[in-house]
């Protein structure tokens, strides 16, 4: 039948164009799934240290790096990148 051709990943990409998935492991996620999270990049991780290694690639600093991941500091450009619950927006 047609279906057996059909590439699974190809239909979910169709038909679910607000699909999350984190960008270290391609895993889809759904209401209530914790990983890490970059504000402003809206990139989500399931590794603490390839959301880093991400980071540096991306040319941050090892400082702007550390403000990133302070999120005890009420300083401005601080603690965006933290783990948390992603929230399907249903």
């Amino acid at each position: 039948s047609m279906t057996d051709q059909t590439n699974p990943l190809e239909i979910s990409v169709i038909h679910d164009d607000d699909i999350i998935r984190t960008e270290d492991t391609q895993r889809i996620l759904k209401d209530g799934d914790g990983a890490f999270y970059i504000e402003g990049a809206c990139e989500w991780y399931d590794s603490w240290l390839r959301m880093v290694i991400s980071c540096y690639k991306c040319g941050m600093t090892k400082e702007e790096i550390k403000q990133g991941l302070d999120i005890e500091s009420d300083e401005f450009m601080t603690g965006y990148m933290y783990w948390t619950e992603y929230q399907a927006e249903n």
